[in-house]
């Protein structure tokens, strides 16, 4: 629709890596209404403001919320409202979305639609004797889930995209380009219409493993992205491998997702390796007892964070109704 795909998303944001060594985050989202009625309102709304997004060493974090009301025939009410957020940080990838559709007539209508993304770039050395080499282990924890948009008689037609992917790869420098066991991708990728849905939250843990040796180069991506208009909800998110906590355990609604992650004990990932290989000191990284490595977790974020996405529970009694 006029919302940019999730794919194109990434590739606008620049799916680089750091130029230096360390943990990098970052985090975009934008939100669209319509209300088409007696008068017609359009508003657009992106974080960050500017464009572009948002890119941090500790935690970096994006969000809208829009609200648009106005009079259809016989002065009837059309309301158009979402809310869009992001966060990518030690303790987890989150990005979710939230629309509404109300519609009066082929004609007279309101509508929300909006795309959010959060990623993590890791580029460090892996450490070692000469000639040691061995495998490289990552472990973290995927989920998706949405609330279906409404369908039947009279709805309009509706779209919700949530993709993710992982990828592991080791280096050598200064040699050709990585092929083989030196790397490894994982990826989901879900396209919903018309109301349809994932047939249940999606919860499962995700592990790439490679080769590598002493001085290569170890680079670590891993995204989450959804896109949705018209009444779809949802929600996609990478956490930690080892905890219980779910963002499916209650009903979901606005923010249900991110304070589930806030709850969840440990970093968003794990990385071991093979005997006789360690990594090189690096930012944002730190060494757990059991000898693997962990995302460095930040300081717990403001808790204004959290009520915007509270304030917006009406949404979701809204697409529920309208269901």
């Amino acid at each position: 629709m006029r919302a940019i795909s999730v794919l194109a998303l990434g590739v606008c944001l620049g799916l680089t890596l750091p130029a230096q060594a360390g943990v990098e985050y970052r985090a975009a989202a934008t939100i669209e209404a319509l209300v088409r009625g007696q008068t017609t309102q359009h508003v657009v709304l992106i974080d960050p403001p500017q464009g572009g997004i948002r890119v941090d060493s500790s935690y970096a974090k994006a969000g809208r919320e829009v609200f648009l009301s106005g009079l259809g025939v016989f002065d009837a009410p059309i309301v158009a409202q979402g809310v869009s957020s992001a966060k990518a940080s030690g303790n987890g990838l989150r990005a979710e979305l939230w629309t509404s559709q109300q519609a009066l007539s082929p004609f007279q209508y309101g509508i929300s639609w909006g795309s959010a993304s959060s990623f993590l770039f890791l580029t460090t050395t892996i450490a070692g004797a000469p000639g040691t080499s061995g495998t490289v282990r990552l472990d973290t924890r995927f989920g998706a889930g949405d609330s279906p948009a409404p369908r039947g008689d009279g709805a309009r037609f509706s779209t919700a995209q949530l993709n993710a992917s992982a990828h592991l790869t080791a280096q050598t420098p200064g040699a050709p380009p990585c092929r083989g066991d030196c790397k490894a991708y994982k990826e989901f990728a879900q396209t919903l219409r018309d109301g349809s849905s994932l047939l249940g939250p999606v919860d499962q843990p995700w592990v790439l493993e490679i080769q590598a040796k002493a001085g290569d180069t170890l680079t670590i991506q891993l995204q989450v992205g959804v896109r949705a208009d018209n009444g779809y909800g949802a929600g996609i998110w990478f956490a930690s491998p080892w905890s219980n906590v779910s963002p499916f355990a209650g009903e979901a609604a606005p923010g249900s997702y991110d304070a589930a992650l806030q709850q969840a004990a440990g970093a968003l990932a794990s990385l071991r390796l093979g005997p006789g290989l360690r990594l090189a000191p690096t930012a944002g990284l730190m060494l757990l007892p059991d000898g693997s490595y962990g995302f460095t977790a930040p300081v717990p974020e403001p808790s204004t964070w959290l009520l915007m996405a509270g304030g917006l529970l009406g949404l979701f009694r809204l697409s529920r109704r309208a269901a």
